[in-house]
């Protein structure tokens, strides 16, 4: 924290270094302007940088074994948090077995047949699956600004797409018909996968907590995909990105530029309703061109955040960054605005984890195969618009 202290402390310094400069269209204003900015962007890659370290660092701490309840009372709450144990035990013994040197036992393959999964792998214990998506939730934005829901299910859910009418009845009247509808958006079940190997010297050291450990990996591996689905995902064969579902609500002029008066316009192109909760989502590249930005009387726009985690504004909305989202250029989506939170995130199923400890063997190594099932909506396209390049 130290560290990220004296960041923004620098950060703040030459935001009013850019500001002076600007004001100032005296000579050599611009290049100290351009200095400046260079300088900014350093600096705030550096604290995105401190930040991520600092999320990477929680996410390999150790995972607890056992699920944190109540001290059991009957003998079925006792049997029930025994056999959470069994389980976590074993599938730790599953992720460490090689049939050369260390062969998976009977009973470790008799407890683990209580939860095997869809792709013929071990549904990863309650406890591990949501460590996991805790720290999916500390490294992706997406996940920090939406709504997240969790189910074991992985059939079709069907949702509301708009938004429904109430209105005032008399006694004993009749209830009237809203707008609500559904079956219109449907959250299915996409599925990510991929393997993750390490060394057998690794996997038979007894002091390496290899669920924390693989924890940590799967978060950083299935974060980063996530996050473009999320924002530009077709909606077919990936989840639907909030981009993809949004509605357009400005068109610039030029093919490569931005003004005021066209993020303001995108701003107004949200009903009021979900304006009050809006916020601003781009790249980098976007907010340094808004930066320079000035309203009608000579005042600045975008504003810094002057404390650690909040984001930066744009009159007086937050700004997302979201490095997925796409640079201003010919025909681009660059920029987003809205209430993030009716882009709905689903995580369905369990988690679930295969040894491979053939494949890889003549490396010296070991392989996990690791699936996940999830996806993604926006319910309803009014409460999201972008803005798109000419």
């Amino acid at each position: 924290m130290p560290k990220l202290e004296e960041l923004q402390e620098k950060k703040v310094q030459i935001v009013a270094g850019m500001r002076s400069a600007l004001d100032n269209e005296g000579a050599g204003s611009e290049e100290t302007y351009q200095r400046l900015e260079n300088d900014l962007d350093n600096i705030e890659k550096s604290i995105q940088r401190e930040i991520k370290l600092s999320k990477v660092e929680e996410a390999f701490k150790e995972v607890r074994e056992v699920p944190q309840v109540e001290t059991p009372k009957t003998n079925n709450e006792r049997k029930e948090v025994d056999s959470q144990k069994r389980y976590v035990d074993a599938f730790e013994n599953m992720l460490r077995s090689n049939p050369n040197t260390n062969p998976m036992t009977s009973e470790t393959r008799a407890v683990l047949n209580t939860g095997v999964g869809a792709e013929g792998g071990f549904l990863v214990p309650e406890t591990y699956l949501t460590t996991v998506i805790d720290k999916l939730l500390e490294m992706n934005v997406m996940r920090q600004n939406s709504t997240v829901i969790r189910t074991m299910s992985t059939t079709n859910i069907p949702l509301g797409d708009s938004r429904p009418t109430f209105t005032e009845i008399l006694e004993n009247g009749a209830y009237p018909e809203t707008d609500a509808s559904f079956g219109q958006k449907v959250l299915g079940a996409k599925k990510l996968g991929g393997i993750i190997k390490a060394s057998d010297e690794l996997i038979a050291d007894a002091f390496i907590n290899l669920q924390t450990y693989l924890s940590g990996l799967i978060s950083e591996g299935i974060a980063e995909v996530e996050e473009n689905r999320f924002t530009v995902g077709n909606g077919t064969t990936q989840g639907e990105g909030i981009i993809t579902g949004a509605a357009l609500g400005k068109t610039t002029v030029a093919v490569a530029a931005v003004t005021l008066d066209e993020v303001i316009d995108l701003i107004y192109s949200v009903k009021a309703v979900y304006r009050k909760n809006g916020k601003l989502m781009m790249n980098s590249s976007t907010e340094k061109v808004i930066r320079k930005v000035k309203d009608t009387q000579g005042q600045y726009l975008w504003q810094p955040s002057l404390q650690i985690g909040v984001p930066n504004t744009f009159d007086g909305y937050p700004i997302i960054i979201n490095e997925q989202m796409p640079s201003i250029g010919t025909g681009n989506k660059f920029m987003g605005f809205g209430d993030m939170k009716y882009f709905q995130i689903a995580d369905r199923g369990g988690m679930e984890m295969k040894v491979l400890p053939e494949l890889y063997a003549v490396n010296g190594q070991i392989g996990w195969r690791v699936s996940k099932r999830y996806d993604s909506k926006l319910l309803q396209s009014e409460t999201y618009k972008y803005m798109a390049n000419a």
